[in-house]
């Protein structure tokens, strides 16, 4: 790329500025962006300035030399991008291990507006893996959908990126961009953004890929569960026989509405809609993922965690199991885990985890697994993909929370083993819904955006007979 090269990128960017390098170096850094050519490799801005673009005699040779050179105007066969973006999403499912790749045939159309500059600058941080989703035209698509229901909540109100945003929901979708909008201001997300915020989620949504989800139709849910099995007997010869019958009871879920409430800037809203995807995907999904995890795994009925009772709480008294030797991490051998996993009852064996942070993994489990003779860290993280897990010990997979203890205690609850599908169920009663104001912080030039859920929790064990049940944890004394 040549300094007349830059230029005219940098205009097509919407910027304004003077054709000094300090100005320019400036505006890019304010847009918190990079520049890369079609290979994905960064530009170097100070080189691309120094070189001189090379004039020839005839002009129209001049322009086609240019329009090859001109990063902007490469072209990518269909086929070609269509086998790019799977291999990205094969990579996107191998590292987040929670959500199958899309069949390339169904991805959404690229966008050919005025946000290549952004898109370029994404598709230069997945390749870094600093980016939140593994496709550039899913955070454009997410960006341009949660920007409509922001910025032209009633479907009549207008803003300079709107036609673009319609374009792009429109290229997906097959609606325009005021379908996404109701007339109270809010929306459903779509089950496609949804899907792509929960992609995002990091260290939380723990319980979303543990517990059995249950999705509600109604405020309240009820549900058959097993209690005890029929039993057959030898009968005599000639002699009676004994009814039996299955023993069932029901599992309630209640339903309870949970929010989070951000500001979020006019001039971001105004920026590009990859980065609004970005923006958004972080506080939407951290923030519902973790209120699930806290609700699931330490609530304890209180208003804090909507009346929930977690994993910490609900779990008979004999499930919570004291480590044999003294009441610290430091002090746990293999024979507490082994003990653990050998308590469990009335569980399907293949879907059996552990649960803990990654701190006592690390301090514990990690620990223990090195000291045997002939293991190393490789032999500890084989199978790591089942399940979508973190890690693998004794032959089952690992599930990392930070909202289990991160330091040893003396009553910590550290550890959980069991079929937590079994013994623990999550529902679902209401996607995301996002209501905008405009008004709330006027004077700060900021939109309010409340987004609201409403989900339920129900840790019920096996409920049949016995001391453990499907769901047993170690503590530290």
């Amino acid at each position: 790329m040549n300094r007349k090269q830059l230029l005219a990128f940098l205009a097509k960017q919407g910027y304004k500025g003077a054709s000094v390098l300090a100005d320019i170096k400036a505006w890019i850094a304010e847009q918190n962006a990079t520049i890369s050519d079609p290979s994905g490799e960064e530009v170097d801005v100070d080189a691309a300035w120094a070189t001189k673009a090379a004039l020839t005699v005839d002009d129209a040779s001049t322009k086609a030399h240019e329009a090859d050179e001109d990063p902007d105007s490469v072209t990518v066969s269909t086929a070609e991008l269509n086998r790019l973006k799977a291999a990205a999403r094969v990579e996107n499912q191998k590292v987040r291990g929670t959500n199958p790749p899309r069949n390339p045939a169904d991805a959404p159309a690229i966008h050919t507006g005025n946000d290549r500059f952004a898109r370029k600058s994404y598709q230069g941080k997945i390749a870094r893996g600093e980016a939140k989703f593994g496709d550039v035209d899913q955070a454009e698509y997410v960006g341009a959908t949660l920007r409509l229901a922001s910025m032209a909540p009633f479907g009549t109100k207008s803003y300079r990126q709107r036609e673009s945003d319609e374009a792009i929901v429109a290229n997906v979708v097959g609606k325009t961009g005021s379908s996404t909008n109701n007339s109270i201001g809010g929306f459903l997300i779509p089950d496609d953004v949804s899907m792509s915020i929960s992609w995002a989620t990091e260290a939380s949504g723990i319980a979303r890929r543990l517990f059995n989800v249950q999705r509600m139709t109604r405020d309240t849910w009820s549900g058959n569960r097993k209690t005890a099995m029929i039993s057959m007997t030898h009968r005599a010869q000639s002699g009676s026989m004994t009814a039996t019958d299955d023993t069932l009871d029901r599992i309630n879920l209640i339903a309870k509405e949970v929010y989070a409430l951000v500001r979020l800037p006019t001039s971001l809203l105004e920026d590009s809609a990859v980065s609004i995807a970005e923006e958004y995907s972080k506080s939407f999904a951290e923030a519902q993922g973790r209120r699930e995890d806290q609700d699931a795994f330490i609530g304890d009925g209180s208003a804090t965690y909507g009346g929930h009772v977690g994993l910490a709480n609900a779990l008979r008294s004999g499930a919570y199991i004291a480590q044999a030797t003294s009441n610290t991490w430091a002090a746990q051998v293999e024979a507490d885990h082994l003990k653990l996993m050998g308590s469990v009852e009335n569980v399907d064996t293949k879907r059996l985890a552990f649960l803990c942070s990654r701190q006592y993994y690390v301090q514990v489990m990690l620990r223990l697994a090195l000291g045997k003779s002939g293991n190393n860290a490789r032999d500890t993280r084989e199978g790591l993909g089942m399940l979508g897990a973190d890690a693998v010990y004794l032959g089952h997979p690992v599930f990392f929370s930070p909202d289990l203890p991160i330091i040893t205690a003396t009553t910590a609850k550290s550890v959980y083993f069991g079929d937590f599908q079994g013994g623990a169920t999550l529902g679902d009663r209401r996607d995301l819904t996002v209501s905008t104001s405009e008004h709330a912080y006027f004077t700060t030039d900021e939109y309010a955006i409340k987004a609201t859920a409403r989900i339920a929790v129900n840790v019920h064990s096996d409920g049949r007979s016995g001391t453990f049940g499907n769901i047993v944890c170690l503590k530290n004394g």
